[in-house]
């Protein structure tokens, strides 16, 4: 099983249509994940402090929304800026992590589409094996649960071990 080689409690977050997916690392082993869902707009930032305060977050990393190649719409990409400036308020670090650099490094292992990270993933944090979507064809939307890989590979190539390649 991987574990994340930084101890402090590491949480990844994506954000989602509907609200906020995290995932939760604690002394380097996966403790949580869930999505929650905003009651009304602007709602994320509550939702944000729900998460940290129910870890005890040492650090929250999201995606690089100014990153180049960046493929979030507006909203999202003001979002993510002002998710983390809120979280700098509190005093938590805030790592940033280019989604282009973890397609790029999924890529380099084969792993070309969303369902496949999800499978590969799951190889290195059984517990969330139950949760890999089914493959979709083109018709369909994507399914809810891919939300919670995106946050993991945020976290995996952020602070995932050297000798997977992740770690930067």
């Amino acid at each position: 099983m991987t574990q994340l080689h930084d101890k402090r409690s590491i949480v990844a977050v994506d954000p989602t249509p509907y609200g906020l997916t995290y995932v939760f690392f604690e002394d380097g082993q996966l403790m949580d994940w869930a999505t929650f869902r905003r009651n009304g707009e602007g709602d994320e930032r509550a939702i944000l402090d729900r998460i940290i305060g129910g870890t005890a977050a040492d650090v929250v990393v999201f995606e690089d929304p100014r990153a180049p190649g960046a493929r979030r719409y507006a909203r999202i990409r003001v979002l993510l800026q002002a998710l983390a400036t809120h979280a700098r308020k509190r005093g938590i670090e805030v790592r940033l992590v280019p989604r282009q650099d973890i397609r790029a490094s999924w890529k380099t292992r084969g792993v070309m589409n969303k369902q496949a990270v999800a499978a590969a993933i799951a190889e290195r944090l059984p517990e969330l094996r139950p949760f890999v979507p089914p493959h979709r064809k083109n018709t369909m939307r994507e399914d809810d649960r891919v939300h919670i890989f995106d946050a993991a590979s945020l976290a995996l190539y952020a602070f995932g071990e050297p000798r997977d390649g992740f770690a930067r």
